[in-house]
């Protein structure tokens, strides 16, 4: 599929490695080769050495974010209430957004949720939300409450939905990755 940003680069590694064996006269099975090189981005993303390579070099791969600070807060200016969801680990978020919004990006937000594993985020009702302290050690509580300036790690939409009782037409979604977050 070439349905959203993170199809970009793998569609342009699976065109490189094709074009070496081409080239070099190697014979290939199409679905071992997808299969490898679908295999190895998916570990470079779960070990954490995609977000590493990031965080040594944020100019060179994140761009600073003047429009996106001024879109956030014209929102927050005429009462929206924002919510972000990603399946990053929080350091690398904050990390990230420091970058691009600047050291207050967490005021924007009435909630923060991290390492959502989405898209399960959306069908698995059985993962409960965790809260995360700033040096993001798990705590144990009971989450009754998604409260603003506070950072959560899994849970699942179902939950998200009841404690926050944000539904239907009034939810405006934006992603990277809307086919496999809403599919």
């Amino acid at each position: 599929q070439f349905m959203d940003i993170f199809s970009l680069p793998e569609m342009a590694l699976l065109s490189c490695v094709v074009d070496h064996f081409l080239g070099h006269g190697l014979e290939f099975d199409q679905a071992h080769l997808y299969k490898d090189v679908t295999d190895a981005i998916r570990d470079v993303h779960v070990k954490g050495l995609m977000y590493q390579w990031i965080e040594r070099d944020m100019e060179k791969y994140i761009l600073r974010g003047d429009e996106t600070f001024a879109v956030l807060s014209r929102l927050v200016a005429h009462g929206k209430q924002l919510f972000l969801i990603t399946n990053s680990p929080f350091s690398f978020v904050d990390k990230g957004m420091r970058h691009m919004v600047g050291p207050d990006w967490r005021q924007l937000f009435d909630v923060v949720i991290v390492q959502a594993d989405k898209p399960s985020f959306f069908t698995d009702r059985r993962k409960p939300f965790r809260k995360l302290d700033e040096k993001g050690s798990l705590h144990w509580d009971r989450i009754t409450s998604l409260e603003k300036g506070k950072i959560y790690r899994q849970g699942n939409l179902y939950d998200f939905l009841r404690l926050t009782e944000w539904r239907g037409p009034r939810v405006l979604y934006f992603g990277d990755h809307l086919y496999s977050d809403l599919a």
